[in-house]
Order: C-alpha cells, then sequence, then structure tokens
C-alpha cells in the first residue's frame, strides 16, 4: 500500500468517489507499463465506460500527487517489474502509431524500412559464405607443334582457349 494518497476534486462538481486510492494505484503501475497498458487499464478499472477511462486520465495524469504515486511504486517495487520486454507484435503496433503521427518523410521513411524489416518483407543475405568455384585450366603439353602445319596449330590453340 503506498503511502501517498490522491485527492480528486472536479471543477464542475461530478462526482469522483469512484476514483478509489486502489484505482489510482492499479492506474499509476500501468502507466508506468507505457500508454497502450494504461489505456486498457483505464477502460478495465471503469468496466468498459468509455466517459469514465477518459475523466480518469484527465483526473491523474499530470497530477502531482500521482506523480508521486508513480515514483513511489517504482522504489516500492522495482522499475523491472513493471517493464516486460516487448513482443514482436506490440513493436510492431509501436511503429504503426508512429508512422500515423510522424509528418516529417524521412522520419517516416525510416519508421517504414524498420517495420518492413519486423515484419519480414525485406530478404536478408543468408548466412552462408559465398560458394568459390576455383576452375582449374591445365593445358595439354605437346612436345612439339608443326608451325608448318595450319590444321595442327588451330587444334593447339583451341586446346588453349577452350
Amino acid at each position: 500500500m503506498a503511502e501517498t494518497r490522491i485527492f480528486i476534486q472536479d471543477p464542475f462538481g461530478r462526482d469522483t468517489s469512484w476514483v478509489t486510492q486502489q484505482v489510482c494505484e492499479e492506474f499509476a503501475g500501468a502507466c508506468l507499463r507505457g500508454k497502450r497498458a494504461a489505456d486498457e487499464a483505464a477502460l478495465y478499472l471503469c468496466h468498459g465506460d468509455y466517459k469514465k477511462a477518459d475523466l480518469l486520465r484527465i483526473y491523474l495524469v499530470g497530477n502531482y500527487q500521482f506523480e508521486q504515486l508513480k515514483e513511489e511504486l517504482i522504489a516500492t517495487y522495482g522499475i523491472e517489474t513493471f517493464f516486460k520486454p516487448k513482443t514482436r507484435e506490440e513493436h510492431i503496433r509501436d511503429l504503426e502509431d508512429r508512422m500515423e503521427e510522424e509528418k516529417d518523410n524521412e522520419v517516416y521513411a525510416k519508421l517504414a524500412k524498420e517495420l518492413r524489416e519486423f515484419r519480414g518483407w525485406v530478404p536478408k543475405p543468408s548466412d552462408q559464405s559465398a560458394v568459390t568455384v576455383n576452375v582449374n585450366n591445365v593445358a595439354n603439353a605437346m612436345n612439339s607443334i608443326d608451325k608448318s602445319n595450319p590444321k595442327e596449330l588451330q587444334r593447339a590453340y583451341l586446346s588453349i582457349m577452350g
């Protein structure tokens, strides 16, 4: 149980009694995992009510006490508890999200290249080294060539040239 208590007061007088300390702590842990995890947790904690999930984000994200709570959770449980290695599909989704938001064409092209590589659309060179073929040409050594005989010269020339 965390020591930092979060007090929420809605400027429009809406009921905030459903935002309990437990809800705040669970949402803080999800926020430490990332934006997608925080969005999913907010929706889960609000039982599928999109309006409440949005209000929860508005109430907590950026709140000084909420930031203290996140730091306290890291100090208590360690950062490794909240960060899990991402799967290949999560990396692909993150790249797609970044591509949708990117306005610079050069950065977009780099992200697209990285996405193609993650999906395996870019053929990579094989790990095997290139096969080297050595061909040894051995010419038959003729003891003597009659240079006056054109057929013998032609045969000798063709045996050398292949």
